[in-house]
C-alpha cells in the first residue's frame, strides 16, 4: 500500500494548524493516500512500530476542519502503546467546500 515516502508532502512537523503540513499539486483523488503515506514513514515506520501499512492505516482517524479561512485535515494516529499523534494537513487549495456543503 505505502511503496514509498510521499514527495508530495512538505512542511514543519504538522503538529498543530501554524506548522501544518503542505501537499505539492496533485490529484485530490491521491490527497488522502499522500497523507496516510507521509505517516506511515513519518510514525509507524520511523518509530519501529511492529505494523504493517494496513494495521498503521486502521488506528488513524481522519477529520476535516476549517481554521481561520483555511481548510485542513486532521488525522489522530492513536498507536498501540497509547501515545496519539495528531497532524494537520492544510488543504485548503483541495478543499474548496466543507464536506457537508456538496
Amino acid at each position: 500500500m505505502f511503496p514509498n515516502r510521499s514527495p508530495n508532502v512538505y512542511g514543519d512537523g504538522g503538529t498543530s494548524y501554524e506548522t501544518a503540513l503542505h501537499i505539492r499539486h496533485i490529484p485530490k483523488d491521491s490527497l488522502t493516500l499522500n497523507e496516510d503515506h507521509w505517516i506511515y514513514f513519518a510514525y509507524c515506520e520511523s518509530l519501529g512500530l511492529p505494523l504493517t501499512d494496513e494495521e498503521c492505516g486502521r488506528i488513524m482517524h481522519h477529520t476535516t476542519a476549517r481554521h481561520d479561512k483555511k481548510v485542513y485535515d486532521i488525522v489522530t494516529l492513536s498507536l498501540p502503546n497509547g501515545q496519539t499523534h495528531v497532524i494537520y494537513f492544510d488543504v485548503t487549495n483541495y478543499r474548496y467546500f466543507w464536506p457537508d456543503d456538496r
